[in-house]
C-alpha cells in the first residue's frame, strides 16, 4: 500500500494529512501563527502515532508550493524536502489553488476559480474544471489584477463560483460586483489524497521549488490573460 504524506502551509492555517492508497484516512489543520516552523515536525509526529504509522512507512511526501504566503510556503517546502531526503523518498509538488478546489468538493457542470490572497492590488488566481475527479485548468496560476479577472470571469459560459481560504478578505475586492465568494480552506487530507492522482509528478527532494508567482509586496499582476 502506498502512503502519502500531505503537508500544506501556504495559507494561514498548517494542514498536515494521511492518505492510504489514495483515501484520506486523518489529518491535522491547525492555525498556528508564528509557531507554524517550530511546531510542524510535532503536529506531525503526533498524526503519526494516531494512526500507529512509523516515518519508514511513508512512500511519498506531498507539499503545496504556492502560490500563497510566502513564509508558509517556505515552512512546508523545507520540512518536506529535509523529510524526503532523511527517508530517501520522492516529493509531489501540489499547487495550492488546485489543493483549493480539490477540497470544495464543487461539481463538474461548474467553473471553479479558486483565490488566495496576495495584496491590495493582486491576488493569487486559477480556473478549473472537474472532469473524472481530476481538475482541469481553464486559466494559468498567477497573480492577477482585480480587472483583469473580473474580464476573464466575465467572459466565461457558465457561472463561476470563487472559493478561497482567504474569503473575507477576497469578498473585500469584489464588494460591488455580482461574484460570490465561498469559504474553502485547503486540507492536510485533501493534499495527501489528490497527490496519488499525481504520483508522475514525483521528484527528488531537492528539485522541489516554490511557486511564488510574484516578488515580495512589488509583484507586477499581467497585463492580459492572454
Amino acid at each position: 500500500m502506498k502512503y502519502i504524506l500531505g503537508i500544506d502551509c501556504s495559507t494561514r492555517k498548517t494542514n498536515v494529512g494521511i492518505a492510504i492508497e489514495g483515501k484520506p484516512i486523518g489529518e491535522i489543520n491547525l492555525d498556528l501563527g508564528r509557531g507554524q516552523s517550530a511546531s510542524l515536525p510535532l503536529v506531525t509526529e503526533q498524526l503519526l502515532n494516531f494512526f500507529d504509522i512509523n516515518l519508514n512507512m511513508i512512500d511519498r511526501i506531498a507539499v503545496t508550493v504556492g502560490p500563497g504566503y510566502f513564509t508558509g510556503i517556505r515552512v512546508g517546502i523545507s520540512y518536506a524536502t529535509a523529510l524526503g531526503e532523511g527517508l530517501g523518498v520522492p516529493v509531489i509538488p501540489i499547487c495550492s489553488l488546485e489543493a483549493v478546489v480539490y477540497g470544495s468538493c464543487l461539481g463538474s457542470h461548474m467553473v471553479n476559480v479558486p483565490l488566495i490572497w496576495g495584496s491590495r492590488k493582486t491576488i493569487y488566481a486559477g480556473a478549473y474544471t472537474i472532469e473524472n475527479d481530476r481538475t482541469v485548468s481553464l486559466l494559468p496560476v498567477d497573480a492577477y489584477s482585480v480587472p483583469i479577472l473580473e474580464e476573464f470571469l466575465n467572459d466565461l459560459k457558465k457561472t463561476p463560483i470563487l472559493v478561497s481560504p482567504d474569503s473575507e478578505r477576497c469578498r473585500e475586492l469584489f464588494k460591488n460586483k455580482a461574484f460570490t465568494v465561498r469559504h474553502c480552506s485547503i486540507s492536510g487530507g485533501s493534499v495527501a489524497s489528490m497527490a496519488f492522482q499525481k504520483i508522475n509528478l514525483s521528484v527528488e527532494p531537492t528539485e522541489i521549488k516554490a511557486r511564488y508567482c510574484r516578488e515580495p509586496d512589488i509583484g507586477k499582476p499581467k497585463a492580459s490573460l492572454l
